[in-house]
């Protein structure tokens, strides 16, 4: 009796074994499992923000471009006027008797009114 008490003392001790390398096993992979959804996690998270960097980004090009053109017609403005105060000072001085200085014919007004 002695010895089936010893054979099953050994058998439980292999069984103790075989339970805790399970057990870590089991903790490994859950591990595991608990890292690759926290990599999904992380993965969707930069996924949103590169979608929202990229709306951000598609919004900064667009005003941009608004600025850039109210910039154009502004510039484009300010040209005419200045053409036309040129203008204006060679014809007075034509008028009065002076013959237009070349700084006063400098602007000169494109054909396409620019």
């Amino acid at each position: 009796m002695g010895r089936s008490f010893a054979l099953i003392a050994d058998r439980m001790e292999e069984a103790s074994r075989d339970l805790r390398q399970t057990l870590n096993l089991l903790g490994d992979r859950k591990e595991s499992v608990e890292a690759e959804a926290a990599l999904r996690r992380n993965l969707r998270q930069f996924v949103e923000a590169s979608r929202s960097l990229e709306h951000g980004l598609e919004h900064f090009d667009e005003s941009v471009a608004h600025s850039l053109e109210k910039i154009d017609l502004e510039l484009a403005g300010a040209l005419e006027r200045l053409s036309r105060i040129t203008r204006e000072l060679a014809e007075r001085r034509t008028k009065e008797g002076e013959s237009p200085r070349e700084e006063d014919l400098f602007f000169e007004p494109r054909e396409d009114g620019r």
